[in-house]
């Protein structure tokens, strides 16, 4: 064996590479497949060290749905994201949300999450803010916070948005127009003076909100639209697969759904029954065989959008042709299982994240292509009642 061994060195350090250095996705576009490749930028995710050697023998897709567990108690995310192919064999129930015309409803629902989806887009007036609200929000949030993210006065449908904290500067009483301090330093007003405190319309609350890109928004609690918090309770109806509810044209993403029967495909810590599919997204992965120390081959998945970078074999010369022809005429063992690489945490079946670069979802998904037929881009803006 080790003759064998020291043979196959041998013939690897004679093996010619081009300069090249190209990606996964540019192997797959420029090389006929199989191809012989060397490892020239390693990458921790791929787990492949540079200066290795690889046989590159097809790709294919995967399709793929986002998830989180749901806190039973509030609705809650909780918990790390995971992936999980849309081939899972388990069923779900889909869970019917709770809807709404207002953002005070919304609050005043029990027991509210504190978190809810937009349903439509919605814009409200652009106003300025009394002097009491603005000095809470900093209290409560801190000037670091709101710096460049004050005021937003649009929201779009799939919107997530997470509230902060609810503003009620005058609790309902009517507050005047003028200046309430309206006094000397003392605070004592000034004498003599004939000019009377108007009353006016209650200030309307306004509720805290952040949404799925960390922006800050104060939308005034009189905003009336349409929105959906998570439904806590069972319900009964049928069940579905992953695959069932992604091809499915009247299911929108993000649903929350009920665990009913399937392997595990989240750790039991965090797993409670309930979870949020948040989106669906294809997977292109790479079929490869690494060069072991003893000659043999050993098979290998990493995704195209992976940090490594190869240099191709030499096409042109002869000893790259003949160790190419020798490596593909390896019989092919049934027995050898294949190592997906690339994973961050042990999710179902060995998948990982989907990067930002491949999808650019994670923590700012929206589903703008559910916008229905008819929809305005820009909605009409929202005026407070008279």
């Amino acid at each position: 064996m080790g003759n064998v061994t020291l043979c196959i060195k041998k013939q690897v350090e004679d093996l010619k590479w081009l300069e090249d250095s190209l990606t996964p996705e540019e192997i797959l576009e420029r090389c006929s497949l199989p191809t012989l490749v060397k490892v020239t930028q390693s990458d921790r995710r791929s787990q492949l060290s540079k200066d290795l050697v690889l046989l590159v023998n097809s790709s294919f897709s995967e399709e793929k749905v986002l998830a989180q567990s749901l806190e039973r108690e509030t609705g809650k995310t909780i918990g790390p994201l995971v992936s999980i192919p849309a081939s899972y064999t388990g069923t779900f129930r889909l869970l019917a949300p709770q809807s709404f015309q207002t953002v005070q409803e919304v609050v005043d629902s029990q027991p509210f999450s504190g978190t809810f989806t937009v349903e439509e887009d919605m814009k409200w007036k652009k106003q300025r803010l009394p002097d009491s609200v603005q000095q809470m929000m900093i209290s409560e949030l801190g000037e670091s916070g709101l710096k460049g993210k004050f005021p937003k006065t649009l929201v779009r449908r799939g919107d997530l948005l997470s509230m902060r904290g609810i503003l009620n500067p005058t609790n309902g009483e009517p507050q005047g127009e003028d200046n309430p301090l309206n006094g000397d330093a003392g605070g004592q007003q000034k004498k003599g003076s004939k000019k009377s405190k108007k009353k006016g319309k209650p200030l309307p609350a306004y509720v805290i909100c952040m949404n799925q890109d960390g922006e800050i928004m104060c939308i005034p609690s009189y905003c009336s639209g349409r929105f959906s918090t998570v439904a806590l309770r069972n319900t009964s109806g049928p069940t579905f697969t992953l695959k069932d509810i992604v091809d499915d044209a009247d299911i929108d993403l993000p649903a929350d759904v009920l665990y009913v029967d399937g392997e595990a495909f989240m750790e039991d810590e965090h797993f409670t029954g309930l979870v949020k599919l948040l989106t669906s997204y294809e997977k292109k992965l790479v079929v490869a065989s690494i060069l072991e120390e003893d000659g043999g081959f050993s098979s290998v998945e990493f995704g195209v959008d992976c940090g490594v970078k190869f240099a191709p074999a030499d096409p042109d010369d002869p000893k790259n042709r003949d160790f190419l022809k020798r490596a593909t005429a390896t019989p092919n063992d049934g027995s050898v299982t294949r190592k997906r690489l690339g994973s961050f945490r042990p999710n179902l079946g060995g998948s990982s994240f989907p990067s930002m670069d491949s999808i650019n979802l994670i923590g700012k998904w929206r589903n703008r292509s559910l916008r229905r037929k008819g929809e305005k881009s820009i909605p009409e803006e929202t005026e407070p009642p008279n």
